[in-house]
């Protein structure tokens, strides 16, 4: 006979983190944590919260099942089994996407895809990003494939920083990359569902702030320990890093002065040292809210976060004149501040539930 449904075979929700709390400023992610991987940790508290039952998939324990109300969603990390698999497989290659989007006319960077596979491959195709890149300074090297900035460089402003990066890319063993014109303006996220803006986000460069006495490379790992304490990831102090440094006569082992603030890298992401802000979705003009879902719709994706690029989301005259570079199948949920409360930190997480489920989110009636 099979074992009757369990929410959770392993630890129960307050196991790694004692019992929980009413105290707002306590919450902190261990406090939910039954996997190992927040953002499936954050799906599962929220399907406790809202009734949902869940297990593990037997033929692969890192990814779990959510079933209730007749229907059920696979959730591994903040990638979700509702996705159409064609269309992740589309995000996942960042030629592809560009085609994808263009094709639907969402704005998009000027790009040009090159494939290198040995000496004489490498020696073409660095003449003609060259050549496509002359005007276009500054622009971005990136691999189609990858994610969380890997292989992907900013700021190459001439030949000689195109070489550089080319040698990068070359060096990690990829083959398949594109040159694309950089984009202006601020970075941020907009997290959709089931054609609905559920989240949107400032992401900032990583920095540290001199204190005259500590190294660089001391104040990242104070960052870093900072960031280990509210489930963020780590910073990785590689060569976006050393390159930037380098641009104002830094290295690892300098020390800023007192209140001196300086970029870690030009790329952004969360291992880079990347911050983010949340912005309200009704500070975001109807104009450019209808652009992110006409995005979202060329996507393919349910669950999709598209990174745009413009000067001030929230001004009616810029807003919906910006352009996107990347389309993400599995954004996270929500990040962890210290002083968030958990009702707040499962916030999205129990939103795409409900939605997906049928079901009215706690504190609201039933449809």
């Amino acid at each position: 006979m099979a074992a009757p449904p369990a929410r959770a075979l392993f630890l129960p929700l307050t196991g790694m983190g004692g019992s929980r709390t009413a105290d707002a400023d306590a919450f902190h992610p261990d406090m939910i944590a039954v996997t190992r991987n927040r953002f499936t940790n954050q799906f599962l508290a929220a399907a406790d919260g809202l009734g949902l039952e869940y297990r593990p998939l037997f033929s692969d324990r890192n990814t779990w099942v959510i079933s209730g109300r007749g229907r059920r969603l696979t959730v591994r990390a903040a990638i979700l089994g509702c996705n159409d698999r064609l269309a992740t497989r589309f995000s996942s290659n960042k030629y592809l996407t560009h085609l994808r989007m263009q094709l639907h006319g969402i704005p998009m960077p000027g790009f040009c895809r090159f494939i290198a596979r040995d000496d004489h491959g490498w020696d073409i195709a660095r003449r003609e990003a060259r050549a496509f890149a002359r005007d276009r300074y500054p622009v971005v090297v990136k691999s189609v494939r990858g994610s969380g900035a890997m292989n992907v460089y900013v700021d190459i402003e001439d030949d000689a920083e195109l070489d550089w990066a080319l040698g990068m890319l070359r060096s990690a063993g990829v083959e398949d990359f594109l040159v694309e014109s950089q984009l202006g303006g601020r970075l941020h996220r907009i997290q959709v569902f089931d054609g609905d803006i559920i989240g949107v986000v400032h992401k900032h460069p990583g920095t540290v702030v001199g204190d005259g006495v500590s190294t660089i490379r001391e104040l990242v790992g104070v960052d870093d320990g900072s960031r280990k304490s509210s489930g963020q990831g780590c910073v990785i102090f590689g060569n976006q890093i050393l390159r930037h440094l380098a641009r104002f006569g830094l290295t690892p082992d300098s020390v800023l002065p007192c209140g001196a603030i300086r970029t870690l890298a030009g790329e952004i992401s969360g291992r880079l040292g990347c911050r983010i802000e949340p912005l309200p979705v009704e500070r975001v003009p109807a104009k450019a809210r209808a652009l992110f879902l006409r995005a979202a719709a060329a996507s393919g994706l349910r669950w999709v976060g598209l990174d745009y690029f413009c000067d001030d989301i929230t001004d009616p005259a810029l807003a919906h004149s910006g352009a996107f570079n990347e389309i993400n199948s599995a954004p996270v949920p929500r990040d962890f501040e210290p002083g968030m409360t958990r009702d707040h930190y499962l916030g999205k997480a129990t939103l795409i539930l409900s939605r997906y489920f049928e079901l009215a989110r706690p504190g609201e009636a039933a449809a």
